[in-house]
């Protein structure tokens, strides 16, 4: 991925280690994740 340094998940396997490894960064209070969206759209930018 361009901006994130890490592999693209192949499977649902490497999707929930990336979940995981999110949750637990954010529960120790170490990283956060973020978005951009235009005002009254979900869509990511």
């Amino acid at each position: 991925m361009q901006y994130i340094p890490r592999p693209i998940a192949q499977n649902l396997a490497d999707a929930k280690a990336i979940v995981d490894m999110i949750l637990g960064f954010t529960g120790k209070n170490e990283r956060i994740n973020w978005a951009i969206t235009e005002k009254g759209n979900d869509k990511l930018l």
